[in-house]
């Protein structure tokens, strides 16, 4: 059987961990805020000190730097694909240019009997 005491006892102790964790609460919420704005005046002295180091200009230099770079390496590849298929036509064209007249030599010797 719980005596009155005890139960005066554990009323109080509630009450006093309920404040307890409201204080703590309140205290949480502050330090998040805090945070939240220690983080926000971080961010933009990065971006002002990013924007006084020329950044956004030397990243659009680099980006373009890159497609120049790309279009011309796709540029030799197609040269590179062109150049080839024409070698293989005209070496092929040579062989069958070559045939032709082995014929023609051949048609035009005597046969040996």
């Amino acid at each position: 059987m719980v005596y009155r005491n005890d139960v005066d006892a554990l009323a109080a102790r509630h009450r006093e961990l309920e404040a307890e964790l409201q204080r703590r609460i309140r205290e949480r919420d502050d330090v998040a805020h805090m945070l939240a704005e220690a983080r926000d005046r971080d961010a933009e002295e990065r971006r002002v000190a990013d924007l006084l180091a020329d950044g956004p200009r030397r990243r659009r230099r680099r980006r373009w730097r890159i497609a120049v770079i790309a279009l011309a390496l796709v540029g030799i590849a197609i040269g590179g694909v062109l150049r080839y298929r024409k070698h293989i036509a005209s070496t092929r064209e040579a062989r069958l240019e070559d045939a032709i007249a082995t014929m023609r030599g051949l048609r035009g010797a005597s046969p040996t009997r």
